[in-house]
């Protein structure tokens, strides 16, 4: 990893020095949660701190923060000495009452997209969507003998793609994916809903996720996991 800390940026490294990934930056969309008819307030933070690095064990530690008007967030990446694997850590404390709409972690990517892992359990790998939304699903980059696969990460709330930018984004929290519409008890409306999909988030509460990446030197072969069709309660790997 590299830290610059005039940018205050980081870079994730392949072993031969290629860059993996870069410009990070982290999302929040929010409304007070005291107010029936809040304004929405949206937040890009790109400013990350690096607060210590050490050894242990598994492998080396980076610790880094990132502040915003209403969370604290710290990030743990972990470089596994036992194999090619980089694990994200992420703790947001938040400073107020809000209700969450959407918290998502960004970098861009410079391999090369090679293999798209939809949520539906199907692979594209010839022609690719301009935006992916991919669940729990994934992906494969490769290029320059050098690039890395994310896929299946069951810590996080989902994950959306940019094939034309090259930008992974990894969904924290996003109503979008626990949508609840509440019709409330009326005499005269009919189909009068109310959105209760955003979080409530109190003053003090801390959301957790983590994810990994495999690094790899060479193309790979990446078993996936099928949708459970017509009720089935078990899923074939292929």
């Amino acid at each position: 990893m590299e830290y610059d800390k005039y940018d205050s940026q980081i870079r994730i490294l392949s072993p031969n020095k290629k860059i993996l990934l870069h410009s990070f930056s982290i999302f929040c969309s929010w409304s007070d949660s005291e107010k029936k008819q809040a304004e929405v307030k949206e937040i890009s933070n790109r400013t990350f701190f690096l607060r210590g690095e050490s050894n242990s064990e598994e492998g080396r530690i980076f610790t880094l923060e990132s502040r915003s008007e209403i969370f604290e967030n710290k990030i743990t990446l972990l470089f596994s000495n036992t194999e090619p694997l980089i694990l994200f850590s992420l703790s947001s404390n938040f400073l107020q009452n809000v209700s969450l709409n959407r918290m998502s972690l960004s970098a861009s990517f410079s391999p090369e997209l090679l293999e798209v892992y939809r949520s539906s359990g199907l692979k594209d790998s010839a022609t690719f969507q301009e935006e992916y939304w991919l669940g729990k699903g994934g992906f494969q980059a490769y290029s320059d003998n050098a690039g890395f696969i994310i896929y299946h990460e069951k810590n996080i709330s989902s994950m959306q793609l940019s094939s034309s930018r090259r930008r992974i984004t990894v969904n924290l929290d996003w109503e979008l994916d626990h949508p609840l519409l509440h019709f409330p008890l009326l005499k005269e409306s009919a189909n009068k809903s109310e959105n209760h999909s955003s979080r409530f988030v109190k003053k003090g509460s801390t959301l957790t996720n983590s994810f990994s990446l495999q690094g790899i030197r060479s193309p790979r072969p990446v078993p996936r996991i099928s949708k459970y069709p017509s009720g089935k309660s078990a899923g074939l790997i292929w």
